[in-house]
């Protein structure tokens, strides 16, 4: 369930706070998906979609070491970036 609704593009940061069924180790997982200025409702949607798709393992908004931060990443136990 979403904590707060999402505004018109072009609006101030919102966070929305989601709790995905069947996922996590107590069967629950809690992600904090923040909209940003330019950032479409469908934009936020495509991440959730991939949290829900590769479970935990995705982190959404984490710097990576790279030159811009990327949406949705993946990395191996070593730390490389695999997806």
């Amino acid at each position: 369930a979403c904590a707060a609704p999402l505004p018109a593009a072009g609006s101030p940061p919102v966070k929305v706070t989601v709790t995905i069924a069947g996922a996590g180790r107590d069967g629950r997982e809690k992600r904090v998906l923040e909209r940003r200025a330019g950032e479409s409702s469908r934009h936020i949607a495509l991440k959730l979609l991939a949290c829900v798709l590769h479970g935990p393992d995705i982190r959404v908004e984490e710097a990576v070491g790279q030159r811009h931060k990327p949406d949705l990443v993946r990395t191996d136990p070593d730390g490389r970036v695999r997806l």
